[in-house]
């Protein structure tokens, strides 16, 4: 129990932290496995739209629209991803708790070659997440941090970049912004490591060594409403809750928000 409790401080306090052995061998070979499927059966994909637009676009797998694709395409290859898409989500919600949700409409397979580098930026307005809690578990494919680029980390960014707008593709690409925040760091990460961060943590992609890499990692992204937010919406669900609600909001609305 303790050191779940540290692992939500530690993401609380820096913006990020690193789990490792998140996932085992058996389930990376798994996650593995699975991606390189999907990607074989990407270059035919004409619909969903959108599924296909994003893999042209930046050879990405848009994890919202892929169970369409694959039930149309591949049952087997289908149940695989819910298996390991179902474990990823219960090993998260182990550690944060159940009140985290899958978030698919914000989770991808990325296939990066090095082409275009992320520069600095934050998910909350770059993956346009609109939602007021959200994180990031991030589980790269192949070993980073030495041959092949992991992310390089701000800690701490996010409490300040919480406060101010969301602007897209925002003036955050800038030293002397991560400067002030003490600099960066990038984490070395083997495959089954999971590179868990906020929303609002400043990171980017970081600089290889070599041209022509290529590597593959999953984002899969989780929210959760505040308490507020999450008991309003479960009342909303029945007449009794509504009533309930009405009162709550006589009593209580002024002080809690309902």
């Amino acid at each position: 129990m303790w050191d779940k409790i540290i692992t939500w401080c530690r993401l609380r306090r820096d913006g990020y932290v690193v789990l490792r052995q998140f996932l085992d061998p058996g389930e990376v070979s798994a996650l593995r496995g699975l991606v390189l499927s999907v990607y074989e059966l990407m270059p035919d994909c004409r619909s969903p739209e959108h599924l296909a637009a994003h893999f042209q676009s930046w050879d990405g797998v848009w994890l919202e629209e892929l169970p369409a694709f694959l039930k149309a395409r591949d049952t087997g290859l289908l149940a695989r991803y819910d298996e390991i898409g179902g474990r990823i989500a219960g090993r998260t919600q182990a550690y944060f708790g159940g009140a985290w949700q899958p978030y698919w409409l914000r989770s991808f397979f990325r296939r990066s070659t090095g082409v275009k580098l992320l520069p600095w930026h934050i998910d909350a307005d770059a993956a346009q997440i609109n939602r007021p809690q959200s994180f990031n578990v991030w589980l790269p494919l192949d070993a980073v941090g030495d041959g092949l680029p992991s992310l390089e980390i701000v800690p701490r960014s996010h409490r300040a970049m919480r406060r101010g707008p969301l602007l897209a593709a925002g003036p955050y690409d800038r030293d002397d912004i991560v400067a002030e925040f003490g600099g960066a760091a990038t984490p070395r990460l083997s495959p089954g490591d999971a590179l868990i961060f906020d929303q609002f943590t400043l990171h980017r992609t970081q600089r290889p060594k070599a041209d022509g890499y290529s590597r593959l990692s999953c984002e899969f992204r989780f929210f959760r409403w505040p308490w507020r937010v999450h008991l309003r919406e479960v009342l909303r669900g029945s007449s009794t809750g509504r009533l309930l609600l009405r009162g709550l909001r006589r009593v209580l609305g002024r002080r809690i928000g309902f």
